[in-house]
């Protein structure tokens, strides 16, 4: 959400965006997406990091945050969405100059 000095705003799409550089980490798919509370997401690392993990609802305002480090190799993240209304999802996944996004279904 952009918001002008006079209060108009506007909506913009979320893209990814992938900068050169060494790629450091790849993420999986949530699995169970759709979910009704619970959901994992797999993050292979190539090196102990910290992942920060940032849920965001369909109107873009933040829900849900998570900085967790990492292990070298596969690694799953588990996630209590319990708290959260029903609706689609996006996470933003991101760690030094490399960002992924996914979408979660919660169904209640």
């Amino acid at each position: 959400k952009q918001i002008d000095n006079d209060g108009a705003f506007e909506y913009t799409d979320i893209v990814t965006a992938k900068l050169n550089g060494e790629t450091t980490f790849s993420v999986k798919d949530f699995i169970p997406n759709p979910t009704m509370d619970k959901t994992n997401l797999i993050i292979t690392a190539v090196k102990d990091q910290e992942i920060s993990v940032v849920f965001y609802n369909i109107v873009g305002q933040k829900v849900l945050e998570s900085n967790t480090m990492v292990n070298k190799g596969a690694n799953q993240l588990e996630f209590s969405l319990e708290k959260l209304a029903a609706g689609t999802y996006t996470a933003v996944v991101s760690a030094a100059n490399e960002v992924y996004t996914k979408k979660i279904v919660l169904t209640k």
